[in-house]
């Protein structure tokens, strides 16, 4: 999965790439996808915007530029200085000046070998950049893109076992990440909020009534091979946040967490209408503490 959208590839007849979204259906790479990506390796959105622009025209100048790809005059030039300056395009021509691209694969080639210098030495100085006992601490993250690429990146390196809580928006967006891990032998098991099309691993459904929406909308629990975790949620003004942790502690808290919601909705949903009975027809007798 790449920011959440693209998923697998599939062998077109035509010289063109096609993906599979969450839903199974063939759709083609967009210009804003295509925008996005070259964003995430460290371009701005107009310089994207005109290093795509070149790499199709062959060639242009500023004018054109601005026109055709959606870049403010007042910033166009500004904007090839910078792609110059970065060695992605260069002058050729004068009156009007005119700039070709530096080709796509030696772009990519080059961030590859500078993202791999990077994490190769930070990896080799770790001892010296962090201290050993900040590896049981706990951080907060902050937008739900940023969330759910933590929590993809957890359920890729389980090796065992990922429990999971979680509503049908987040079901649909981590369903081929955690069919991905139970295909290579990790043990899945999830409770889940609402209607979610995830039937991956060991599936158990929450309860639905009034009260589960007010405490515990938007919320997502996620462990793996029980040592490392992440909680998220919708905090209204504030957004998006959440915290990732490997902290031994707190990583048992989210497992037992997991598993006790798993045992009081089994035995809710298998006994129903005697608890309602029993309980009121929302189980206020029970949840209203």
């Amino acid at each position: 999965m790449i920011n959440g959208i693209i998923l697998t590839t599939k062998v077109v007849s035509k010289p063109q790439v096609i993906y599979e979204d969450e839903k199974g259906e063939l759709m083609k790479t967009t210009d804003a996808m295509i925008l996005k990506n070259l964003e995430c390796l460290g371009l701005t959105k107009n310089e994207a915007k005109t290093y795509l622009f070149l790499l199709r025209s062959g060639e242009s100048y500023g004018n054109e530029i601005s026109k055709q790809a959606g870049v403010p005059g007042p910033k166009v030039y500004e904007t090839l200085n910078k792609l110059v300056n970065k060695g992605l395009a260069y002058p050729v021509k004068a009156s009007p000046v005119t700039y070709r691209p530096l080709p796509l694969e030696q772009f990519v080639e080059s961030k590859q070998k500078e993202v791999t210098g990077v994490t190769t030495f930070l990896k080799i100085n770790r001892d010296n950049i962090e201290k050993g006992e900040t590896q049981q601490a706990f951080w907060q993250l902050h937008g739900r893109d940023n969330l759910l690429q933590k929590a993809t990146e957890l359920i890729q390196k389980a090796n065992n076992n990922i429990m999971i809580s979680l509503w049908e928006d987040e079901a649909l967006e981590l369903k081929e990440d955690l069919a991905i891990a139970q295909h290579r032998g990790v043990n899945v098991v999830s409770i889940q909020y609402g209607e979610p099309d995830c039937n991956v691993g060991e599936v158990y459904k929450h309860i639905m009534v009034a009260s589960v929406h007010e405490r515990h909308s938007s919320e997502m629990f996620l462990l793996i091979d029980d040592v490392e975790g992440m909680f998220m949620y919708f905090e209204g003004p504030h957004g998006w946040t959440g915290y990732h942790t490997a902290s031994p502690a707190l990583a048992r808290v989210i497992a037992n967490y997991l598993r006790h919601d798993i045992y009081i909705n089994r035995v809710l949903n298998d006994n129903y209408e005697m608890m309602k009975k029993q309980y009121g027809e929302n189980l206020e007798g029970l949840l209203n503490l």
